[in-house]
Formats: structure tokens, C-alpha cells, sequence
């Protein structure tokens, strides 16, 4: 399985709508459709919105900004505020063999201290102004692959 480890602030929106934390941008939205469709990829989030949404309510804001069908949401890194990225996602990757993840990337504006030196090159360094970019999705797809 490839997985996609989702921060949403500063990579599905931007500066600008961040004072709004419930709005996706559709064309950051639409990318990362881009992304899962090329890639046959699920996704865990790793934003700090696992503390606030459920992840059904979250698959229905991914969906009210444009995401085109099943939002591939699998589950979320462990809500727990003191523990760093880079250590939440290497307990999700241990604590579920079943999903025999083959490869994954890490989709972030920020928390690049936090990552280990081994999840550093599944790293794709979002700028947080821009959100999202095409230049990004090509370089996950390359990690994924």
C-alpha cells in the first residue's frame, strides 16, 4: 500500500485561509485527487485537525472543496500533542503491519525538525504561502513510486 501522511493547513489551503480552518482550497483539493488517482494512495492525516474532526467529517469538508468521489481518509497519526510528527508517523507504520505500506510520502508546510533522518527523503516541503503545488504532486508521485 502507498500512503500519503496529510498535514491540511498550509498544504490543502494557504496563509490566507488559514484564519478560516474549515476551508480547503478546491485547486490545492483537486491535486491531491490528482495525486491519489495516479497513485492508487491512501491517506492518514497528520494535521492537527485529527484533534477536531472526526474523520468522516473530514472525507465531508474534503468533498464539499471539490475532492471527486471516495475520500481515501484510512485514519489519523495518534492524537497526542506532545509526541513530534516524525515519531507519530513511525508508530502508525508499526502499530498496522496490515496495511503493508510499500512506500508513502510526507505532504507538510512545516514540522520538518520533527522527521527523523530516514522519513526525510519521503519528505515533499510544502510552502505554506502557496499551499499545494503541481511541482509538489510530481515530486510525491516520484517518492511514491
Amino acid at each position: 500500500m502507498k500512503i500519503i501522511y496529510l498535514d491540511i493547513d498550509g498544504v490543502l489551503n494557504s496563509e490566507p485561509t488559514h484564519a478560516d480552518a474549515k476551508k480547503l482550497n478546491k485547486a490545492k483539493v483537486d491535486l491531491l485527487y490528482q495525486l491519489v488517482s495516479e497513485t492508487s494512495a491512501k491517506i492518514v492525516i497528520t494535521s492537527s485537525w485529527r484533534f477536531l474532526r472526526s474523520i468522516e467529517e473530514m472525507k465531508e469538508q474534503f468533498n464539499l472543496s471539490g475532492y471527486r468521489g471516495e475520500v481515501p481518509i484510512i485514519g489519523t497519526t495518534e492524537k497526542v500533542q506532545e509526541v513530534s510528527r516524525g515519531k507519530a508517523i513511525k508508530k502508525f507504520r508499526k502499530s498496522h503491519p496490515e496495511l503493508d505500506i510499500k512506500s508513502y510520502v510526507i505532504l507538510d508546510d512545516r514540522h520538518w525538525d520533527e522527521l527523523g533522518p530516514n522519513q526525510i527523503k519521503h519528505l515533499v516541503k510544502v510552502n505554506g504561502k502557496k499551499g499545494l503545488t503541481s511541482a509538489d504532486i510530481i515530486i510525491a508521485k516520484h517518492i511514491l513510486e
